[in-house]
């Protein structure tokens, strides 16, 4: 069968096609041609629903397929060879992959009597080989490409095979592929100097088809698929290989109260180490089948500022500083900041920039944020992120900041994070803006685009690299970016210019090399995947991330060899410890099995008391009372699951839900003088007040990860005492009643996170208790002194640290700043105090170290009302503290003209 170029140009009828329609391989296991889109290939014995079960889409896609899978049924084609394709605007076609499949005669007409989604008068592009053999149209597609426009690609002769890699899964430079000789892959030139050659050897059609996160293959230049999409919130989210699945670390929440810069870098080589083995050997997700690239979506490094928001559970902190150095240590750990450039183990992607706090209308939120916020709040992890630790990439959020959204601002891709703070800025460069799924999409629905081929525009101008379509435009981005260059709006100089930044990342990851693992990652094996190594550091980052609320009278740690009751909701569930974002995971222990498994020598017996978090029913309340009087001491596991809050879902109040409240009155009712220890798992702040006035004991897990309930057992009966500290206030549950949802402005009374809060909160920030006791004592007095004209400038004191108790344990010090004079005012609004340091120490009994801390001046700098960042003549007050109970102060004098560290903001 000849090969032809082209789209298919059809009226209402009948079409069987003798010759198959060329074009590029798509991006997933069904392929397109023409002006087709929203594709689907029909699985054998599994229809597709008549409409999209999510609810996101128009539903043509789906009763295309679903008609689709009625012919190829009918007509005894086989269905795992069907394909469906919904065009952009004109016709339903039904397809196969398989030639020799074809029925001998053409398929009875069946004409489409809905709207197929899209504009008619829209240009579109090919993107697949199959041959279509059944059209359903109500008018023809416009023909690729626009006139005028850019010249449309000749048809290529039939593409050379991509050599296949026994362990690497691309290989476009590998010996006899169809590019190995041209310049792009040879290693004696700069990597500049290849990129440049590489993107002038691309058609304007295949230009395009790198400006979304799932890239459609080059086979006239040997170059796959890739995609851009991927997670790594706190672990690869890829499909386990057999029994051997990705490392899942705790949720963010409960690394943030880790406190241990270490343990965030150790927790980033290790999903940096997993995900490039799924690269190196072509391995790939669940979701669509997407190969595992060489970038990771990782670290979220919003701010926790309201606690109701639905995605408190993937932010690490409340505070800017703390998210900051949690953010660099984990993207070091990822891109191997340890090796010489211009090599990259991954790329890491920050989210969300530059304000994402709710879920309710996320997709049209607009914040109104003041310039002071966002320099002090807003910007600071992000850009500690990005200066200090090589941040690669970052995702711009579906929010619009003062009216102008995240994915469309010259000033927040360009200016600022290009400019002043040098995202890809390096020898070498190479760097990615990707938008969040849908955020381009939604810039007209934000009103601030008319239309697609504008919010295209718009961010492509802005420098947004590459486009998450998964929620919004679907190919149709292919015809907005064609409609903008036909329009001029946009032009092909700055689709190269992105095209540089994120090939470039490609190159420095060694993928154009022509022994794909020669590099210094060549030798990451998928036995890392999941290994007995990384399970031990999950398990360890496990005992960190608890936090010890309560201990009254030593409740804790129990003694084994008792009877202990475990009640709640969740004690027998694994999926209520692990968190989210991620695809596959191992086996996980719950609660109840991981208390069982510690108690030697007694016995555990295990009651729900509600089927499910939300539930309200007291109908298991009569077991629950049986099993507290029957025990010895009690373990009462309350908390909140995905059902109550996650992405695309807020809560309405910070405490439990009733029903989890009832069961906790009726355990504390009926256990009496009993022993009564609470844990919690959450993602967000829980505010409890009941349990910190009446429970024994009260142990903070956040989500455990893979290592589910064995920490928890762990701590409870003393087997480690490696507590963290809080990474955000716990407020009174009336708090909510004063702060408005989607206001984000931090300073409005009674204040936003412990650095402007004015009220007593239930918990505060870094708060957090130990099985031993440790003591602080100045080392060294007198004032320290800083020039405001010297930025390279430290001062140093130092603070002794002793295990006063009669166990080993762990403590976390904290260093803060706060400002005395001049007063903070209106125009002023410096914070109550700002974290500027800290530090995890170990510690057998009797045994002390010297902790040190170096404000800079950036800690003792002011931010104006314009966002500028000065310093200038002023007194401030160092207090060095646990988090809670007694510190040591320090006086810093700052002397000198005023300065200005960081410009105005300009949004």
């Amino acid at each position: 069968m000849a090969l032809v170029a082209g789209v298919v140009v059809s009226t209402v009828g009948s079409h069987l096609f003798d010759n198959i329609t060329w074009c590029e391989p798509g991006p997933s296991l069904g392929c397109f041609e023409g002006c087709h889109h929203n594709v689907w290939q029909i699985k054998a014995g599994s229809p597709p629903p008549h409409n999209d079960p999510s609810g996101r889409d128009d539903n043509s896609r789906y009763r295309c397929a679903f008609w689709c899978y009625g012919l190829c049924s009918t007509h005894s084609i086989a269905t795992a060879d069907c394909v469906a394709a919904e065009d952009a605007g004109s016709h339903c076609t039904c397809g196969t992959l398989n030639a020799s499949a074809l029925p001998s005669a053409a398929l009875s007409n069946s004409t489409c009597n809905w709207a197929c989604r899209g504009n008619h008068s829209e240009t579109c592009g090919g993107n697949c080989a199959y041959q279509p053999h059944h059209i359903a149209c109500h008018s023809g597609p416009v023909p690729w490409p626009p006139q005028p426009g850019p010249t449309a690609p000749p048809a290529p002769p039939p593409p050379t095979p991509i050599r296949p890699m026994p362990r690497n899964g691309w290989g476009a430079c590998a010996p006899g592929n169809t590019s190995a000789n041209l310049p792009f892959c040879d290693p004696t030139l700069s990597i500049p100097d290849r990129v440049k050659d590489f993107i002038s050897r691309l058609t304007i059609a295949e230009k395009i088809a790198r400006l979304v996160d799932m890239q459609a293959a080059s086979p006239r230049l040997g170059i796959p698929e890739y995609s851009w999409n991927i997670e790594g919130l706190h672990g690869v989210g890829a499909k386990c290989l057999g029994a051997r699945c990705p490392t899942i670390f705790p949720a963010p929440p409960g690394l943030g109260a880790a406190f241990n810069r270490s343990l965030w870098r150790s927790t980033g080589e290790v999903i940096g180490d997993e995900a490039r083995a799924y690269n190196n050997y072509g391995q790939t997700r669940e979701w669509q089948n997407r190969p595992v690239g060489i970038n990771i979506w990782v670290p979220n490094l919003n701010v926790n500022v309201e606690p109701r928001g639905g995605r408190t559970k993937e932010m690490p902190s409340e505070d800017p500083y703390h998210g900051g150095q949690y953010g660099t240590e984990i993207v070091k750990g990822i891109q191997g900041a340890d090796v010489k450039p211009p090599w990259i183990k991954m790329a890491a992607a920050l989210k969300h920039f530059a304000v994402y706090g709710i879920e309710a209308s996320r997709f049209t939120a607009n914040y109104n944020v003041s310039a002071h916020d966002l320099q002090s709040t807003f910007f600071p992890g992000f850009r500690e992120a990005v200066v200090s630790g090589g941040a690669l990439g970052y995702m711009c959020s579906y929010s619009s900041v003062n009216g102008v959204p995240s994915c469309a601002s010259p000033y927040l891709e360009t200016e600022l994070m290009r400019g002043e703070w040098g995202l890809g800025n390096g020898s070498v460069g190479g760097s990615y803006i990707v938008s969040d799924c849908g955020a381009v999409n939604n810039i007209v629905a934000k009103h601030f685009a008319a239309n697609t081929s504008l919010a295209t525009a718009l961010a492509l101008n802005a420098g947004t690299d590459i486009v998450c379509n998964e929620f919004g435009m679907g190919n149709a981005y292919f015809t907005s970016v064609a409609a903008a260059l036909s329009e001029n709006i946009t032009s092909e100089a700055v689709i190269d210019a992105s095209l540089v930044r994120s090939t470039t990342l490609q190159f420095r990851a060694g993928l154009f090399e022509r022994e794909p693992l020669s590099g210094p990652f060549g030798n990451i094996t998928l036995d890392m995947v999941g290994s007995e190594a990384h399970a031990q550091l999950a398990l360890d980052a496990g005992r960190q991330s608890l936090v010890l609320l309560k201990n009254r009278g030593d409740t804790l740690p129990l003694p084994q060899a008792r009877h202990v009751a475990v009640i709640g909701p969740t004690v027998n569930s694994s999926t209520a410890l692990t968190g989210s974002y991620f695809e596959a995971i191992g086996p996980v222990p719950t609660l109840a099995a991981a208390v069982a498994a510690v108690n030697l020598g007694g016995s555990t017996s295990m009651v729900l008391g509600l089927p499910t978090v939300t539930s309200t029913s007291t109908s298991g309340f009569t077991d629950v009372i049986a099993a507290v009087q029957a025990a010895d001491y009690v373990v009462l596991a309350l908390g909140i699951d995905g059902t109550v809050c996650g992405e695309g879902k807020d809560r309405e109040s910070i405490d439990l839900p009733s029903g989890q409240a009832a069961l906790l009155n009726t355990t504390l009712l009926a256990a009496g003088s009993k022993p009564v220890v609470v844990v919690l798992t959450n993602g967000g702040q829980l505010s409890v007040p009941v349990a910190e006035e009446r429970a024994s004991a009260i142990i903070e897990a956040f989500f455990p990860g893979q290592s589910g309930g064995t920490p928890i057992a762990e701590a409870i009966f003393g087997l480690h005492n490696s507590f963290g500290k809080l990474p955000y206030t716990v407020y009174q549950p009336d708090y909510i009643n004063e702060v408005s949802l989607a206001d984000m402005d931090m300073t409005k009374p009674p204040g936003r996170t412990y650095r402007y809060y004015t009220g007593v909160p239930l918990y505060p920030f870094g708060y957090g208790l130990s099985y031993t006791n440790f003591s602080l004592e100045q080392v060294q007095e007198g004032p320290l002194r800083l020039n405001t004209h010297s930025e390279d400038q430290s001062a140093t004191i130092s603070v002794k640290v002793t295990n006063i108790g009669i166990r080993a344990g762990d403590e976390v010090v904290f260093a803060f700043m706060s400002r005395v004079a001049p007063a903070p005012s209106p125009t002023d609004p410096s914070a109550i105090k700002q974290l500027f340091g800290f530090e995890r120490v170990t510690l057998e009994p009797g045994a002390s170290t010297l902790v040190t801390f170096s404000p800079t001046l950036r800690d003792v700098a002011t931010v104006r009302e314009d966002g500028a960042m000065v310093v200038s003549e002023s007194v401030h007050r160092l207090s060095v503290s646990k988090g809670h109970g007694d510190s040591v102060t320090y006086t810093v004098h700052v002397y000198g003209s005023l300065h200005t560290l960081s410009p105005a903001v300009k949004i």
